[in-house]
């Protein structure tokens, strides 16, 4: 048993000796093991591989009845928290975790957010200020700043370039309503407003000599009772004088919010509680959703903008068949640290859940035989993938992003589980509510219809290298939840199949 299973484990100790499962869900809770179970109920089972329909079957030991609130309950403060709580496993996990030698530095050109090393030194200045205006009463986060930035002196890689400033007299263009010409000075004024704020500079790009146009990521807790979490992406246009370190203009665009109306109506549905929020109140903090641009909405089809993000990109090789739900749950070599939620206050960690998650079911070009010469026949089965995205703190309090460990005890033989970070691009995608899951068997029939109404709508999908539609699932009903240190947790809410409150999708070309 690794490390890791050991540590999501503890924190459920007393579950473990009525439920006997590889994998711990309690109420939606997971934890990274390697067998699925839902709510408390078996899931339904099926096979992954759409175009060999299976004859399995499995009997419910369960009715199939809704799951309750329990997690509010776990969440909550409830006495049932001490009686799961185990000190001296609390103080244990995590310490045998393994990580990477290598962390994945996302101001890196390889990265492709940033286009040269003007763009990205800029950045990095940029942010450190930043984060030296949000973070520095923070003990906690203050102390990391200070690490990164000791271990950024001493990287081969360092950007020597001197910080960027922002002029007295700078020109300062932005649709947000501002008390002050300087955007620090504004950013400070704001956190004594918001119950929190985060701000990440996350790509740039080169527009012209001395011209350069910044994507960030602006999240904040709107101070209400039920802190809802509003999350802003968009981009702002610099302008430097000649010294190319005073930033004379800055012109601000929200992605998104064309005019101000359409400003306010993103915040308003960001600040109006959500009813699954209410109905699993007590669960999670509230979730930053990943920002999309309506483009049309007709036929039950919706087309959206996806602003450029970078996010988590676990993989692995599908090992079994529809009937293991292996595409259905975060596999176990995504997470790098372990969340603590029980015990005293001051122990528990305070993090961001992030949604949706999505999914990819489809073919991979890797041999039978991994080390195979060249020109073996290749490995007919599916290639599971998934993108996470990242929390904006995560992303603004480090230049160097943790991965997990390379090995993985607990995938299957031939799996080939890979992580890394991945920036995606401006991306255009339609969509078809769904109230299932990634891998029931009608997801087939959904696809044709939503590939129908596309092309009957005169749009253009996008097509892998065998010239088929990349399709894909969004799963908004499970949040990926971050600490400072990267990906510790996935919660899981019941929510009925009436409800509709997946998508199925499909990439378009922008």
């Amino acid at each position: 048993m690794s490390t890791l299973r050991q540590v999501r484990i503890s924190q459920f100790a007393l579950i473990l000796l009525s439920v006997w499962i590889p994998r711990i869900v309690v109420d939606g809770f997971s934890s990274p093991t390697t067998q699925h179970r839902i709510c408390g109920r078996k899931a339904p089972l099926f096979s992954s591989v759409e175009d060999k329909p299976q004859t399995s079957s499995v009997n419910e030991d369960e009715e199939d009845g809704p799951a309750g609130i329990g997690g509010a309950e776990f969440f909550g403060g409830n006495k049932q928290k001490e009686e799961l709580y185990d000190p001296v496993a609390e103080r244990e996990a995590g310490k045998g975790i393994e990580l990477k030698a290598t962390s994945y530095n996302r101001f890196s050109l390889g990265v492709g957010a940033f286009d040269s090393v003007e763009v990205a030194s800029m950045a990095q200045s940029l942010q450190a200020q930043i984060n030296e205006v949000l973070y520095s009463d923070n003990k906690k986060l203050n102390r990391l700043l200070k690490r990164n930035q000791k271990d950024s002196e001493s990287d081969q890689q360092k950007l020597d370039f001197p910080d960027v400033n922002f002029g007295r007299s700078l020109s300062w263009d932005t649709p947000m309503t501002v008390s002050s010409t300087n955007p620090f000075e504004e950013i400070r004024a704001a956190k004594n407003f918001y119950q929190n704020i985060d701000l990440a500079i996350v790509g740039g790009r080169r527009v012209s000599e001395g011209v350069s146009e910044l994507s960030w990521e602006l999240s904040v807790v709107w101070p209400t009772f039920w802190s809802p979490r509003v999350v802003l992406s968009g981009s702002s246009t610099v302008t430097t004088a000649s010294d190319k370190v005073t930033i004379t203009k800055q012109v601000d665009r929200i992605f998104g919010a064309d005019n101000n109306a359409a400003l306010l109506s993103l915040l308003g549905g960001q600040i109006t509680p959500r009813f699954w929020d209410w109905y699993h109140i007590g669960m999670t903090p509230s979730a930053e959703q990943v920002p999309r641009k309506v483009i049309s909405q007709k036929g039950g089809m919706a087309v959206y903008q996806i602003p450029p993000q970078l996010v988590t990109a676990p993989s692995l090789i599908e090992t079994g068949t529809r009937d293991n739900r292996n595409a259905q749950m975060v596999p176990n070599h995504s997470f790098t640290c372990v969340i603590r939620t029980m015990g005293p206050k001051d122990d528990r960690d305070i993090y961001v859940p992030t949604t949706p998650i999505e999914v990819k079911i489809g073919r991979n070009d890797r041999s039978q035989n991994d080390n195979a010469e060249d020109g073996k026949e290749s490995d007919d089965r599916l290639l599971l993938s998934w993108s996470i995205p990242l929390s904006t703190q995560f992303q603004a309090l480090n230049k160097n992003l943790l991965l997990p460990a390379e090995d993985d005890e607990d995938a299957e033989e031939g799996a080939f589980p890979e992580c890394n970070y991945v920036w995606q691009p401006l991306r255009q995608v339609a969509t078809i509510k769904y109230g299932g899951n990634v891998q029931d068997e009608e997801i087939s029939g959904i696809r044709k219809k939503l590939y129908e109404q596309v092309m009957k709508e005169g749009l253009k999908p996008k097509l892998d290298e065998a010239g088929k539609p990349k399709f894909f699932f969004w799963q908004n009903d499970v949040k990926a939840c971050y600490i400072e240190d990267g990906l510790g947790m996935v919660v899981y809410d019941w929510r009925p199949e009436f409800a509709n409150s997946n998508e199925v999708g499909i990439e378009l070309m922008v």
